[in-house]
C-alpha cells in the first residue's frame, strides 16, 4: 500500500489481505484515474464482493458499490472454499474481475463518495431526514459548508431530478439506482 506503483501498470492481480480491502480499491481506483488499468482481478471475502456489486434490480446496495461503479463494472466469479488455503480462513472467498468502463458523470467523485458514505451510514433512514444534515465531513469538499448544504438540499426537495420519481425523498438509500445517485449529487452541486 505504501509502494509507488509504476505509470505503466495496465493490470491489476492480487489476493489481498482482507483487511486491506477497501483501501487496496481505492488505491486501484486512484491510480486508475492518472494511469488507466485495463482490468483487474482480486481475490477477496465473498461477503465484501457481493458489497461491490450493483444489484441485479439496478439498485446500489453500499457506497462501496457506487464507488467502484464510477470507474468499473464488477463481475463475480468463482467462489473460493475456505479449505483451498493453509490455515483456513473463517469466511469465503470470491474472485472479483473489474472492467474499466467510461462513464463520464460530470460529477466531483468526492462529493459524490462523500454524500453516498453518509446516505448509507444511516441506511433505513429515509432520504429526506438523511439530506437534512450535511455530510460531516463536507467541508473537505473546496466550496462547501453547512450553510450552502442546507440551501442546495432545500432547493431540490420539492423538484425530482431525471430520472428520479417524486417520491424520492421517502426512499431509502439503497432503493436508488446508480443513475439516480448521479442524478441527486448533480442536483446538489449544481445549486
Amino acid at each position: 500500500m505504501q509502494v509507488e506503483w509504476p505509470d505503466d501498470a495496465t493490470h491489476v492481480v492480487a489476493n489481498l489481505p482482507y483487511q486491506i480491502s477497501s483501501p487496496a480499491i481505492e488505491r486501484i481506483q486512484r491510480h486508475h484515474a492518472q494511469h488507466p488499468i485495463e482490468s483487474v482481478v482480486l481475490l477477496l471475502q465473498s461477503e465484501f464482493a457481493e458489497r461491490m456489486t450493483i444489484a441485479r434490480d439496478n439498485s446500489a446496495p453500499s457506497p462501496l458499490a457506487l464507488s467502484v461503479w464510477m470507474d468499473f463494472d464488477v463481475e463475480l466469479d468463482s467462489k473460493v472454499a475456505p479449505h483451498s488455503f493453509p490455515p483456513s480462513p473463517r469466511v469465503s472467498s470470491r474472485l472479483v474481475r473489474l472492467s474499466p468502463t467510461d462513464r463520464s458523470l460530470g460529477l466531483d467523485r468526492r462529493l459524490f463518495r462523500i454524500i453516498t458514505q453518509h446516505c448509507f451510514a444511516n441506511r433505513r433512514r429515509k432520504m429526506r431526514t438523511l439530506l437534512s444534515k450535511p455530510p460531516s465531513r463536507l467541508s473537505r469538499v473546496r466550496g462547501w459548508h453547512k450553510k450552502r448544504w442546507a440551501e442546495a438540499v432545500g432547493s431540490i426537495q420539492h423538484s425530482a431530478p431525471e430520472p428520479l420519481p417524486e417520491d424520492w425523498m421517502d426512499l431509502r438509500p439503497e432503493n436508488l439506482k446508480p443513475s439516480q445517485w448521479v442524478a441527486i449529487v448533480g442536483a446538489i452541486s449544481s445549486e
